[in-house]
């Protein structure tokens, strides 16, 4: 089993190392094997880990169906462990590549699950892209007042803490 356990980390981190440094098909080809040691293992941590990554590399490599389907994976894990700073990373994820898709209510849906997860748990500065990119999406319906409303939250909070990335990724 510590043999089992050792390859598992070897391959994730490999995975993570190529992601890191852009290379998409070698990222892809450890966590997919990654993957399939964390499924046989009762560690949904680990298997979160390599099921979110695996979303992320096939949206980078545009299969979005991939990513959407990883995506829904790891947010059913976080479910299932009562996790809601998983479900948060997930439900954003999953809005994100919905939005991406043209698909502005569903991405909304997500997105708005992603806000109350933030807000329930007091994480601010989480709450800086749900409203930015919540306001992207009432943009291109041209719901002007929602998405200044939006978009002045996510700056106001970005403001209280200092944070010019996210500021400047409103802006």
């Amino acid at each position: 089993i510590k043999n089992k356990e050792a390859v598992l980390n070897s391959n994730l981190a490999l995975g993570l190392y190529f992601k890191k440094h852009n290379d998409a098909t070698n990222a892809l080809k450890y966590m997919l094997a990654a993957n399939k040691l964390a499924e046989e293992t009762s560690d949904s941590s680990t298997l979160f880990t390599t099921v979110i990554n695996l979303g992320t590399l096939y949206e980078i490599t545009n299969d979005k169906a991939k990513a959407l389907n990883f995506y829904r994976r790891a947010l059913l894990i976080n479910e299932k462990d009562n996790d809601d700073n998983g479900k948060a990373i997930s439900t954003f994820k999953i809005g994100r590549l919905y939005y991406a898709l043209g698909k502005k209510d569903s991405a909304r849906f997500y997105l708005k699950q992603t806000l109350a997860l933030h807000l329930k748990n007091k994480q601010e500065r989480g709450l800086i892209f749900d409203y930015a990119y919540l306001g992207t999406t009432y943009d291109e319906e041209g719901d002007l007042k929602k998405a200044y409303d939006n978009w002045n939250m996510a700056l106001l909070l970005g403001k209280k803490y200092s944070d010019s990335g996210r500021v400047n990724m409103v802006y």
